[in-house]
């Protein structure tokens, strides 16, 4: 039986519970809840979760001004052709980045047009 036939059954098995009806062979507990990742990941964040995680008022100017020397020092290391060092500064940039507010309004403007 192919993966994608095998699932939907066991979907149609399955209760809200999470355990499998008339005594199936799978442990409960190789059975995800519904909307459970599969490498045992969290859920998408909650708008609230991402607020949290933004820097304070305070520190956004050191912020941006790290994140400009950061893409300064990406530029240089593509012109220099060593792009091991222009990824690790590209992921640096990106999760600096999630701490701006700003970055993430402009960029959600930009989704929207």
């Amino acid at each position: 039986m192919s993966r994608r036939i095998y699932l939907m059954v066991l979907l149609t098995l399955l209760p809200a519970s999470g355990h499998l009806v008339g005594g199936g062979r799978h442990p409960a507990s190789r059975i995800r809840a519904p909307g459970a990742r599969a490498d045992g990941a969290a859920a998408a964040p909650t708008f609230e979760s991402k607020l949290r995680h933004f820097a304070p008022a305070a520190d956004l100017p050191a912020l941006r001004t790290e994140a400009a020397r950061l893409e300064n020092d990406l530029q240089s290391a593509v012109e220099e052709q060593d792009f091991a060092a222009a990824a690790m500064l590209r992921d640096d940039i990106s999760q600096l980045r999630q701490k701006d507010p700003a970055f993430l309004a402009s960029n959600l403007r930009e989704r929207l047009e």
